[in-house]
């Protein structure tokens, strides 16, 4: 698995965090068959996740978004600590305010494309919350609908 950051003129990968760190994540967890130990951290740039199938690229966004509790580590966003095994914290997801979108490309797949962006926006009004999904239902190259 191999965490890429920077733009798409110019990747790199890091080793070290960087020191506008934003998500700062150091998590390990004995799974069947290997044990999945990924650090790494994530400024402003673009960050894509990758690697082999079965490799712990789904697993390890689970740990981070507070689905699965991992069995050490520590996650860090923003100077907020969401998760440190040592000091036995571990936030709720929906207190993290974070989320991904996994394989099923859906959050909840009975729901239109608009009502899945509108879950998570609950503290705004109705007509706010149907703006909101309209704009980021948007495709950011064309400006047309998805």
């Amino acid at each position: 698995m191999w965490l890429i950051m920077g733009s798409l003129e110019e990747l790199a990968l890091h080793s070290q965090p960087p020191e506008d760190c934003r998500l700062d994540v150091s998590l390990n967890k004995k799974l069947q068959g290997f044990v999945l130990d990924v650090s790494w951290c994530v400024g402003d740039e673009m960050a894509v996740l990758f690697g082999y199938s079965g490799s712990g690229k789904s697993m390890t966004m689970r740990m981070i978004a507070g689905l699965v509790q991992p069995d050490g580590g520590r996650v860090v966003l923003d100077g907020d600590i969401l998760y440190d095994g040592d000091q036995k914290k571990s936030l709720p997801p929906q207190q993290r305010h974070l989320g991904f979108v996994g394989q099923n490309v859906a959050l909840f797949p009975h729901l239109t494309v608009a009502k899945n962006i509108a879950y998570g926006l609950k503290d705004l009004s109705r007509m706010d919350r149907k703006e909101r999904a309209d704009e980021f239902r948007r495709d950011e190259y064309t400006g047309e609908k998805m």
